[in-house]
Formats: structure tokens, C-alpha cells, sequence
């Protein structure tokens, strides 16, 4: 069953309606000659959104997020949850090292390190699973070639005969994106965050090159700083006050069968050459899909930016993933698949995030572009937002090379990497 969206968690729904939550309700219905006021507005309550609200409010910064959902509502609950510091680039790594430890605090039950393991095919796959691990292993990531039985030992069962080996990083694995997000919600909120569910960003609103007010559906809010962190829509937003940003939906499709109650320690897997990944979610396994194009050939990864698929799961990814999965374990022979959804990342040029000031705009941030990254790296950024809009400069991780300059004539050192 294709789902266009996702359920919105309990936790989130049986809130009791806060005290300023009845003004805002007020305000809804009046004009918006009397604009709600804070601080930093955030424009997108997904994990970067909210993680950005947490780290905020936890410096005492007055704090509104807008989202035209409910928390989660995009691709932050729809995602497959892995966690790696397995990247060319050393700023990923740190970016998820520094992440770990805040979701820890929040969800110490969220995370599941039980590894992260690359299987390759083909002599060129191994190739590049080897070329990166020295550089890896530099800062600080503990990261290993495997061989057939060493593969076959972390996933029972699972059919070797095709492959050359795979690359595994033991301190990665898979964590729940719902829980981590429901937990880092309810932070925030404790802490002051005011957080507003179905307002529409209808506009930015800048004026003398300064950010002055958001509008909504509901309601405007004047801040001094605006975050915008929507996700896939950032561009759509950003464009309402005159900025362009190369950011662009790409979809993603999840399917979910079971049960393999003795496939429940497995690492999360991928198949190099096709793409696929599998890792469990208690006794079931979560299987991530390619897309197809329309001639049946297979897409790993975006080719080119152009319209957004619709959410809908193409029945052919559903035969492609029961076709691979059984030649890859026997388990899989029979793949009844309980529901499949989609979703959508958020892609770049260069497969990298875009965090930071606006220049032309003081005032106006941007935290988006994942490029399906973002659970891993989310708890993280909103720590270094927190501490661009508050101290000026970020030092949980220097974010510098994450600007928006990169496309605007200097050119990304950033390697490619989306699974």
C-alpha cells in the first residue's frame, strides 16, 4: 500500500493546547496588522527544524517554528533512519559524531549501532569501497574491508557467491527518526519553543536588505532571524523573497515486509551496484527502492534536477526489490511486502547540505539539502545553527564550507555521495 503521507505519532497528536497556542488561535481568525513576535522564526518543523528550535530555545532565544503539516509530516518520518560516518568528506563524519551523542540524550533507545555495511559486486565496487578508508580511518572512523565470510557471518544466511566483499563501519547503523523527532519536539517545547502546526508559509518579506516578517496562512511573525529548513521546499520558500537555491525533490521509496525474527541483528546493507538497502525494524526488514526511469533502466541516484515524482510507490520498484532480495537471502524468497511509502530527499548539486546566512538577505538562514543525510546530521546542525544566530560563529562543527557560496562561482570540494 503507497502511503502519500505518514501518520501523524500519537505523541504528537494528544498534546493538550498550550496557553499561547490559544492566542495564536485568536490570531488566526484576525488580520495581520498584529504580528506575532519572536526572536528566530523557523520556517519547517523536521528534524533540522526542530533540532534548530531545541538548541535555540536551550540558549534562551524566543523561538517559533511554522509548520504547514504536523512535526514530521515530510520526510523526517519517512526516511530509512541509517546513521554513518563512512564519507569522503571529513565534515560528514563530524557532523554525525557530534550528532550521536545529543540524540543519546534525548532517545538514548532511538539508536541501533549495529553497523553499516557496503557489499560490492564488481571489481570497480570494491575499488571504491577501499579508495576512502585510509582517509576514513584519519579521523577517526572505525571502518573495515570484508571478505565473503565475514559477510556472511554478520547476515546469516545471505548469498555470497556474486560478491567480492564490502566495507563495513561498526559504530554505524540505523536509528527511529519518529522517535528521535516526537523526543526533540517535546524539548523544546519544555523549554519555551513555540511550535505551530498547518501555517503555510505564504511569503518572506525583506526590507533595506533585512529580514522583516513571515507571513502565513494564519498569521505573520516579525523575528529578527529567520531559519528556513523545510526540506525539498525550501527553494519554493526562499524564492518568495527573491533568493534562488539549487535544492530539489528527488523521491524515495520504502517498502516493509516480514516477519525475520532471525534477521533482527543484521546490519543495514547495501548493494553497491543496485542500490538497494535492507535492515530491520523489529522482525521486519525496511527495503529501500531505486526509482526507474520510464524505460525500466535503473536510477540509484538523481540524474538531473527536474520535476518533482509524485508520491506514489511505482509498482515496478516493488517487483524489482522482490527480484534482487530473493537472490540475495532465501528469507526474502517470497517477499510479502506489508505497506511501502514514499518520500521525498532533498538534493543539491553536490549532494551536500546548504547552512548558513543568505547574504544578500541579513538576517535570513538556510538549513536544507540533505540529499539523505538528514536524520544522521540533524541534531548536530541544529546545535551549529543555534550557535551562528546567537554567537556569529559555529563550533560544534565548523559548517563554513556548507555556504550557499559554493554555487554562486566558487566551486564545491564536496565528493558525491547519496546512499
Amino acid at each position: 500500500m503507497a502511503r502519500r503521507v505518514h501518520a501523524r505519532p500519537a505523541s504528537l497528536r494528544s498534546r493538550p493546547r498550550a496557553r499561547w497556542e490559544v492566542r495564536l488561535r485568536g490570531a488566526r481568525r484576525a488580520t495581520m496588522t498584529s504580528p506575532v513576535r519572536a526572536d528566530v522564526c523557523i520556517i519547517g518543523a523536521g528534524l533540522v527544524g526542530c533540532a534548530s528550535a531545541y538548541q535555540l530555545a536551550k540558549r534562551g532565544a524566543d523561538v517559533i517554528v511554522l509548520e504547514r503539516g504536523w512535526p514530521g509530516a515530510g520526510s523526517s518520518s519517512g526516511g530509512m533512519g541509517g546513521f554513518r560516518q563512512q564519507f569522503a568528506d571529513a565534515v560528514d563524519a563530524e557532523l554525525v559524531r557530534a550528532s550521536l551523542p545529543i540524540i543519546r540524550e534525548l532517545a538514548p533507545e532511538a539508536l541501533a549501532p549495529r553497523g553499516y555495511l557496503f557489499v560490492a559486486e564488481t571489481e570497480a565496487g570494491m575499488r571504491e569501497l577501499a579508495d576512502g578508508i585510509e582517509g576514513m580511518r584519519a579521523f577517526g572512523v572505525r571502518v573495515r574491508m570484508v571478505d565473503q565470510r565475514d559477510i556472511a557471518e554478520l547476515i546469516p544466511g545471505i548469498v555470497t557467491a556474486d560478491l567480492l566483499g564490502g566495507r563495513i563501519g561498526d559504530d554505524d547503523g540505523w536509528g527511529d527518526p519518529r522517535l528521535v523527532l516526537e523526543r526533540t519536539v517535546a524539548a523544546a517545547r519544555e523549554l519555551g519553543a513555540r511550535i505551530v502546526e498547518r501555517q503555510n508559509v505564504t511569503a518572506i518579506r525583506a526590507r533595506d536588505g533585512h529580514v522583516r516578517e513571515v507571513e502565513s496562512t494564519g498569521f505573520s511573525v516579525v523575528a529578527a532571524s529567520v531559519l528556513v529548513a523545510c526540506g525539498a521546499w525550501t527553494a519554493d520558500v526562499l524564492a518568495t523573497c527573491g533568493v534562488e537555491v539549487p535544492i530539489w525533490p528527488y523521491r524515495r521509496q520504502i517498502a516493509r515486509a516480514g516477519p525475520f525474527p532471525a534477521l533482527r541483528q543484521i546490519p543495514m546493507t547495501i548493494e553497491c551496484e543496485s542500490g538497494l538497502h535492507f535492515r530491520p525494524r523489529g522482525d521486519d526488514q525496511l527495503f529501500s527502492m531505486p526509482n526507474l526511469t520510464r524505460d525500466g533502466a535503473l536510477e540509484k541516484a538523481p540524474t538531473s534536477r527536474g520535476p518533482a515524482a509524485p508520491l506514489i510507490v511505482d509498482p515496478r520498484a516493488l517487483s524489482w526489490t522482490r527480484q534482487k532480495a530473493a537472490a540475495r537471502h532465501p528469507d526474502f524468497a517470497a517477499l510479502r511486502f506489508a505497506e511501502s511509502w514514499a518520500c521525498y530527499y532533498e538534493m543539491t548539486p553536490d549532494d551536500h547540505p546548504i547552512i548558513g546566512a543568505v547574504p544578500e538577505v541579513e538576517g535570513l538562514f538556510v538549513a536544507a539539502g540533505f540529499s539523505g543525510h538528514g536524520f544522521m546530521q540533524s541534531a548536530a546542525v541544529g546545535a551549529c545553527v543555534a550557535e551562528l544566530l546567537t554567537d556569529g560563529v559555529s563550533r560544534t562543527v565548523d559548517i563554513g564550507d556548507f555556504s550557499i557560496e559554493r554555487f554562486r562561482g566558487a566551486r564545491s570540494t564536496f565528493s558525491p555521495s547519496v546512499l
